[in-house]
């Protein structure tokens, strides 16, 4: 119905996907349950996937929402997965038989299954620097994420420093990909500073039209000093000749790298 049935549908979902929401239900406040909207859901395997959604800034804090709620779910869930030292001190110390721990309460309540958040795809959705800078800022709370794909997006330096405020945060973000994203050579040579002491195992800059021989440097110099880089793509790019040279001889000196 045209521009105004759609703020109108957001603005119904925006009450109801607050992570400060009193409507949230019991089962997700325990962290057991993670809740979807309008703009996404994660799958069973922890992967959100919005590729192509074209997220404007309206749908964009929607998805942030969504991922305030999911934080709020990692901690309820991590909280009760540590029992209190004093609840612990007071049980019995005597074991139980096998036959009375294999009985079944009968009115216990079914434990309802927890997903960790392990994978973002949001490619294609025309997300520019401030919005995608956000959107980064709101994964550093994730322990557990494990890849990030914002292909062919319109990203700058902002989303490149909280990129690596995000590899920094934590050692399980493997695989990061940003073909067509980071045209700009400062935002390129910002991402590669921030990158250096990371634990990236998959990198994809291809399609950037990086030729800035200094950026090309920061590049060799990461693909030089990395231990733990085994994939990196870096096709379609203007390195020429000089910027060339300077990758093979970095590959070269590089012991971990499968794939370039």
């Amino acid at each position: 119905q045209g521009r105004m049935g759609r703020q109108t549908l957001l603005a119904e979902h925006a009450g109801n996907l607050t992570a400060r929401s009193n409507q949230i239900s019991n089962a997700y406040r325990a962290g057991l349950v993670p809740r979807k909207n309008a703009v996404a859901v994660m799958s069973s395997d922890g992967v959100v996937s919005l590729s192509s959604r074209d997220l404007g800034p309206a749908h964009a804090n929607i998805f942030i929402q969504y991922l305030e709620q999911l934080c709020v779910a990692a901690r309820m869930h991590a909280s009760t997965k540590k029992p209190d030292p004093d609840t612990r001190a007071r049980e019995s110390p005597t074991p139980r038989s096998c036959s009375s721990s294999s009985t079944a309460q009968p009115n216990a309540s079914p434990k309802l299954a927890y997903t960790a958040l392990r994978a973002i795809i949001l490619n294609d959705n025309r997300l520019n620097d401030d919005t995608g800078s956000r959107i980064v800022a709101a994964l550093q709370n994730f322990g557990t994420l494990e890849k990030l794909d914002m292909s062919n997006n319109y990203l700058g330096t902002s989303t490149a420093m909280a990129i690596g405020n995000l590899s920094r945060a934590g050692d399980n973000l493997h695989c990061l990909a940003l073909p067509g994203s980071l045209p700009r050579t400062l935002a390129t040579s910002t991402l590669m500073g921030c990158l250096s002491s990371s634990c990236i195992r998959q990198l994809d800059l291809s399609h950037n039209r990086i030729g800035h021989y200094p950026t090309i440097k920061a590049i060799s110099d990461i693909i030089t000093h990395s231990t733990v880089l085994t994939v990196l793509e870096l096709g379609w790019n203007n390195f020429g000749p000089s910027g060339g040279l300077a990758v093979c001889h970095a590959v070269l000196e590089n012991k971990s790298l499968e794939k370039l």
